[in-house]
Formats: structure tokens, C-alpha cells, sequence
């Protein structure tokens, strides 16, 4: 089931049961929306991950399956989000679906790029975000907050849309 962006605490602190005023942070105001997926392969930290449609069985299976999106693959190209963990197959991996997130990507990306899924990624790997082009056909996924490295090296904080 996925979260929920009904009701939103902007509150920086709260009572505790004794009447103690205790600082909450800005996490209680984070409108992240995420979903549990299970890992059809391994999943990285930061990998933007698309839906299974690869998978040979039931419709079902493909909605709860995921694998590192891929613009080199027509079947990695359900793009869902942004892993927030790593999985080993079968595993259950969180994903952002929408909001703010670490998110693997290819080099040369600047504050406000849009991004779209890369056809490589840095070093061929499948999971990263390229800085979308604008003769690109496919879904733009969000944009870039920062350069790519500016917080984790080959990553770039960006917002995420929902894109699914």
C-alpha cells in the first residue's frame, strides 16, 4: 500500500506524554510518497527502477516485481521510482515514487537538468538517470536538485515524479 499525502505534519516540534516539548525535525514534513516492490534482481541504493515486464508469469507478478530501468530495454522501461535500499532477488526493496531522492546517475548533470532513464549509465549500468535531451521520446523522471557528485559521488539528488 502506498503512503499516504492526505494529511501533512508542518510542525517542527510536539508534546511528549509528560508535556515535554520534543523536536520532531523536518522529516514529519517530508511528502515523499513510497511503495514496497519486491527485487526480481539485485537492486542497488539509488537505482531508478522500473517495473518487471520481462516477467513470463501473471499481470500480478509484474506489478510487484522490479528491476533497474534501462532505455537499452523495451521491458525495463516501466519506470516506478527510486530505490531507497539494496535487495537481493526476492527481497523487498522500498521505492520513491514520488519526492525528493538519491538517484544513480551518469556524469555532466547540473542543477534544474530534467532527467530521463539512461541508455548506459555510468559505466553500463542499468538503474541510473541521464540529463534528458530534448529530442528525447521518453518520460521525463524528474529534475535534478544538484550536479551530479555534489552530495554522493555518481549521484544526484533530484526530484522525483510520479511517474506510475
Amino acid at each position: 500500500m502506498a503512503t499516504s499525502t492526505l494529511i501533512q505534519y508542518l510542525e517542527t516540534s510536539q508534546k511528549d506524554g509528560f508535556g515535554n516539548t520534543v523536536a520532531v525535525g523536518t522529516d514529519s514534513q517530508n511528502r515523499n510518497q513510497t511503495e514496497v516492490f519486491v527485487a526480481a534482481v539485485a537492486i542497488s541504493v539509488g537505482d531508478l527502477v522500473s517495473l518487471d515486464l520481462r516477467a513470463a508469469t501473471l499481470d500480478g507478478t509484474k506489478l510487484v516485481s522490479v528491476v533497474p530501468a534501462d532505455l537499452s530495454s523495451a521491458d525495463t522501461l516501466g519506470v516506478v521510482g527510486v530505490a531507497t535500499s539494496a535487495a537481493a532477488v526476492g527481497q523487498k526493496v522500498t521505492v520513491v515514487l514520488k519526492g525528493i531522492a538519491l538517484v544513480n546517475a551518469d556524469a555532466g548533470i547540473a542543477a534544474g537538468d530534467a532527467l530521463s532513464v539512461s541508455a548506459t549509465g555510468a559505466g553500463a549500468t542499468a538503474g541510473f538517470v541521464a540529463k534528458r535531451a530534448a529530442a528525447d521520446l521518453y518520460t521525463c523522471v524528474g529534475v535534478a536538485l544538484e550536479a551530479t557528485g555534489a552530495t554522493v559521488a555518481n549521484q544526484v539528488k533530484a526530484l522525483i515524479y510520479k511517474v506510475w
